[in-house]
């Protein structure tokens, strides 16, 4: 199933609220969305960490091992977080729309941009 449009605002809202609530952590979020970007790893490997998935399906085949622990130990900040309910609560509440979207939202994109986009990972 695919996102709606107001679904892809009614995020956008969400993470708004993330960022003015706790505005320390979000920072955190950010850069480790940011990371995932710089690092060319899919969207879908971060999600699938945050909310604690064990068998984890998308882990990048290319990245070294040691690259990947730092990656990992910087997703672990976030994990490790009181506030992460609120990023998985997110996730829970909006199952239509791809990580990859709540991610790119996360970094500022419009949500148009993220709801045209269909090749996002």
């Amino acid at each position: 199933m695919f996102a709606s449009t107001n679904e892809i605002y009614n995020v956008q809202d969400d993470i708004l609220s993330l960022e003015k609530a706790h505005p320390h952590f979000f920072k955190n979020v950010e850069h480790v969305v940011s990371l995932t970007r710089q690092l060319q790893i899919h969207y879908q490997y971060l999600g699938e960490l945050i909310n604690g998935i064990d068998k984890v399906e998308s882990q990048p085949p290319f990245i070294k091992d040691s690259v990947l622990q730092i990656y990992t130990e910087e997703v672990k900040k976030i994990t490790e977080d009181e506030n992460v309910d609120t990023l998985i609560n997110i996730f829970e509440n909006h199952q239509d729309v791809k990580y990859a979207q709540i991610f790119l939202l996360i970094l500022g994109a419009k949500p148009k941009l993220v709801f045209e986009n269909t090749i996002i990972k």
